[in-house]
C-alpha cells in the first residue's frame, strides 16, 4: 500500500512540475485567443522574386507565386491567432508587437541524379540527370531594430524516373523507364507549402521566445503548435527555418 501511495505521489509531483513548466507556453497560446492581448504582426508582403536557371518551370507567372506566398503567410498567421496588419509599424513596438517582411523570394531550378537499381543484381544501377526546383523564402523580423533577424526556409520538388531492368540475368540488359518532370504547377504548390510552414515556424519562434523571456531561460522545453492549434512539448528542437543573426554596427 505504501508503494502505491508513493507512486501516486510521484505522478502528482511530475504532473505538477510539467504543468508549471508549460504555464508560460499556455499563457502565450491563451493570449492569441484574446483580442486585447494577442500579438500584432505588421506584415510587409514580397513584391518581386528572383529566377535562377529556369527551364522546365520558365512558364511560371511571378505574380501568381508572390500572391500565393503573401496570402498564405497572412492566412496562417491569422489562423494561429495573430492580429495581422499590412500598415507601417510604429517607431516603437510594444512587447506583443512585431514586424515581419517577406524580404526575398527565389525560384531556383537545378539538376540532380535519380537512379534505378536492379532487384536481383544490386550492382546494376542506371542514373539519369533530371531537373529539380526550390522555392526559397527569406523573411526579415523586426527590421532595423536591435533584435533584427533573418529567417530562411525552402521547399523542393524533384523530377523522378520510374522503371526497371528488363532482364538482369543477361550480360547486356535494358532499362524500361518513364520520366515524371517538374512543371510550373509544382512551383505553385511548393510555394504555398513553404509559405504555410513559414507561418507555423514564425508562431513557434514567438512562442518559444515568449517562454524564454518569461521563465528567464529556466524552461528548457521546446514548444510548438499542431495544425489543430494544440500545444506540443518536447525536449528536442522542432523543425524550423534557419535563423540568421544580424550584426548591427
Amino acid at each position: 500500500m505504501k508503494k502505491v501511495k508513493c507512486l501516486i505521489l510521484m505522478a502528482c509531483v511530475m504532473l505538477s512540475c510539467n504543468t508549471y513548466a508549460q504555464r508560460f507556453a499556455n499563457e502565450f497560446m491563451s493570449n492569441q485567443r484574446d483580442m486585447k492581448k494577442r500579438d500584432v504582426i505588421y506584415f510587409t508582403p514580397a513584391s518581386s522574386l528572383i529566377r535562377t536557371s529556369l527551364d522546365n518551370t520558365k512558364e511560371i507567372q511571378d505574380t501568381i507565386v508572390l500572391k500565393l506566398i503573401n496570402e498564405k503567410i497572412v492566412s496562417e498567421l491569422k489562423f494561429y491567432g495573430f492580429d495581422v496588419k499590412q500598415t507601417p509599424a510604429p517607431d516603437s513596438l510594444k512587447n506583443n508587437e512585431h514586424t515581419l517582411a517577406v524580404s526575398q523570394v527565389e525560384i531556383e531550378e537545378y539538376q540532380y541524379y535519380d537512379s534505378i537499381n536492379g532487384e536481383i543484381n544490386k550492382k546494376l544501377v542506371f542514373y539519369k540527370k533530371l531537373p529539380a526546383v526550390n522555392v526559397n523564402i527569406w523573411l526579415t523580423y523586426n527590421a532595423n531594430r536591435s533584435d533584427e533577424l533573418i529567417f530562411y526556409n525552402d521547399a523542393t520538388r524533384l523530377s523522378y524516373i520510374d522503371g526497371y531492368f528488363e532482364d538482369e540475368t543477361k550480360a547486356n540488359t535494358y532499362v524500361d523507364y518513364e520520366i515524371v518532370e517538374i512543371n510550373p504547377n509544382d512551383v505553385y504548390e511548393i510555394a504555398t507549402d513553404n509559405a504555410r510552414l513559414c507561418g507555423k515556424y514564425f508562431f513557434n519562434f514567438l512562442l518559444n521566445q515568449y517562454v524564454f523571456y518569461k521563465s528567464n531561460g529556466e524552461d528548457k522545453n521546446y514548444y510548438g503548435v499542431s495544425y489543430t492549434r494544440s500545444l506540443i512539448t518536447q525536449k528536442q528542437p522542432f523543425e524550423n527555418f534557419d535563423i540568421l543573426q544580424i550584426e548591427n554596427e
